[in-house]
């Protein structure tokens, strides 16, 4: 729309507004004015009816009478009420059995208050009327009757009628002129304020203008010049201002700690991606959240409150649950203006749970190895004492040193295995995987061979399902030792005349190798838990069976370090499936 049609329909629309006022005040003043001296006029009838009437005389056809004759003069309905509500007379709509009057607000004001008056809808003649009513004194002074007179609404709608039609004859004269009237003044206005726009626009693309002659000689020439002034101390300032707000942008989003900035009702005001991503929640629905509505955690709440609180940075640590278990560390820091009043409130989050969990997983490390290491160790010192105090019989002595070797051994399945898996998580770290093609069933074929008299000692066939073709890029070395320790597990928790069964197949662009065993199973509870080091589910039958409790640790590793992973599928006496996914 344009704007000297703006500026039109403004002024025309005040005008009109202005002229409806007063036009619907006027007819609201003559309607009141009309219906006072309507019912003044019913009023005086009421008085003189009231003189003449004869209460004493209880002949209702005489009452309806005379109800009649005054109708016939006047033009109003006459209705005479008994106290209870019944019609006694009326001058038009007199017949047995009409409505209870009792409830007519008309009737009721009148033997109340002494007079009564409404305007509604009559029921009995079905027009709109207005009525008065007015108690009839009895012999001892109190309301023997109501007398209520009536007149159509129809018949003031007629009275007001040619005041109607004047009044909007002349309305819309004055609209008409209200119409020329705007129109010439939007005309003046627009003209100086169109040459301002041009100006403005001009100066918005960095021309430097001089006012239209047309400013120079009008009110409008001062308002010109400092509208390029303003111009030019805008166009620094929203530079200097977009250029800290890019970089204010850029720093706040490239911080890997999340940030959110809040107001003093604790509401977010700004928050980075990474806050986003540690709370899971959008920046559109966080931005005028809650700080608690994100975070959902009762103790940031606290937080929050000791951080508004104070002067000096506030830190601590949450624990949030959802969807995972996550530690965070929380250092807040109190806003202050120039003037050093308090106007929010910044909370950096930096999320520590893998600094928490190797703390916990080096703490449980530590805690394994040592519990795996004194065993031996214990032995060994025992019978090494026992044996240096001499006197000790042959056979004795030859158990001694079998036990010692025994140990020993342990100590060194135990100290190999860790060392392995140091070194897988040394080649993934700084990726020195030594990856070349492998055929997947020559590298089946090399773990079987390695753990067939373990297999034939106990009678268990071992099978394979590779495709001939079937190849993967890996660190050969990694992943052989990765196999051998699932199929030597699957060995050995199997019962002696049963099946260990090796396939390789494609699913959905992944190569799936499963070990699958009749074993005893295992149970729900430890499938999470199998992975981990030292981790054992029956820890005197692993002990017995020679297991150091890093085997399937060296697995999920050496999965992870081709970028894969590795599952387990098992019940309680059905038998387990380990299953190795690596990238097709």
């Amino acid at each position: 729309m344009k704007l000297h049609t703006r500026i039109f329909l403004l002024i025309f629309g005040i005008e009109l507004a202005l002229l409806l006022t007063l036009a619907l005040i006027q007819l609201h003043d003559q309607k009141h004015l009309l219906r006072t001296e309507q019912r003044s006029r019913m009023t005086m009838v009421l008085n003189l009816m009231r003189t003449e009437l004869a209460w004493r005389d209880t002949d209702r056809d005489k009452l309806h009478r005379m109800a009649r004759d005054v109708d016939d003069q006047t033009g109003y309905r006459v209705t005479l009420i008994d106290t209870n509500g019944w019609v006694i007379a009326d001058s038009r709509a007199f017949q047995p059995g009409m409505d209870n009057h009792g409830n007519r607000p008309e009737v009721i004001a009148a033997l109340t208050k002494g007079r009564g008056a409404s305007h509604r809808f009559s029921d009995t003649i079905k027009r709109t009327m207005q009525y008065v009513a007015m108690p009839v004194p009895g012999e001892t002074g109190a309301p023997a009757a109501v007398l209520r007179v009536a007149h159509p609404e129809r018949s003031f709608e007629d009275l007001i009628r040619p005041l109607r039609v004047r009044l909007w004859v002349t309305l819309v004269v004055l609209v008409l002129i209200a119409v020329v009237s705007s129109y010439i003044i939007a005309r003046l206005i627009r003209k100086p304020l169109m040459l301002l726009r041009s100006m403005a626009d001009r100066l918005v693309d960095g021309s430097n203008v001089e006012p239209e002659p047309e400013l120079r000689q009008s009110e409008y020439v001062t308002l010109a010049h400092s509208l390029r002034r303003l111009a030019h101390r805008v166009d620094d300032k929203v530079r200097t201002i977009r250029k800290l707000a890019d970089d204010q942008r850029g720093v706040f989003r490239s911080i890997q700690e999340g940030l959110i900035v809040l107001d003093n009702d604790r509401v977010i005001t700004q928050i980075n991606p990474a806050a986003c991503a540690m709370f899971n929640t959008p920046v559109e629905q966080a931005i005028g959240s809650d700080i608690l509505a994100v975070a959902r955690d009762v103790r940031m709440e606290e937080i929050v409150a000791r951080g508004m609180a104070a002067d000096e940075p506030v830190e601590d640590d949450i624990v949030m649950l959802d969807p995972e278990e996550r530690y965070l560390q929380i250092h807040t820091s109190r806003l202050h203006t120039e003037e050093g009043e308090p106007f929010g409130l910044v909370l950096v989050f930096t999320d520590v749970t893998r600094l928490r969990k190797f703390e916990a997983m080096r703490r449980d490390f530590v805690a394994s190895a040592s519990h795996e290491l004194k065993t031996p160790i214990t032995v060994i010192t025992g019978f090494a004492e026992t044996l240096s105090e001499g006197d000790v019989p042959p056979d004795d002595a030859r158990r001694y040193v079998e036990a010692i070797h025994r140990q020993a051994r342990r100590m060194g399945h135990v100290i190999a295995d860790l060392l392995n898996l140091t070194r897988i998580e040394h080649f993934t770290e700084h990726g020195k995987l030594d990856m070349e093609p492998v055929n997947l069933a020559d590298l089946i074929r090399s773990a079987v061979q390695a753990l067939k008299s373990q297999a034939d000692d106990k009678n268990i066939r071992i099978e394979t399902d590779c495709p001939a073709d079937a190849s993967a890029s890996l660190d050969r070395n990694i992943m052989e030792h990765a196999l051998i320790n699932l199929v030597e597990n699957a060995v050995k928790y199997s019962d002696p005349g049963t099946t260990v069964s090796i396939r390789v197949e494609q699913e959905n662009k992944e190569l799936k190798i499963r070990v699958i065993d009749q074993g005893p199973g295992i149970a729900e509870v430890h499938h999470d838990r199998v992975f981990e080091r030292f981790y054992r589910i029956d820890k005197s039958r692993s002990r017995k069976l020679g297991g150091t409790g890093l085997g399937l640790s060296i697995v999920k590793h050496a999965a992870q370090a081709h970028g894969g992973s590795v599952a387990v599928e098992s019940a309680v006496g059905k038998g387990s499936t380990f299953t190795i996914s690596l990238p097709g």
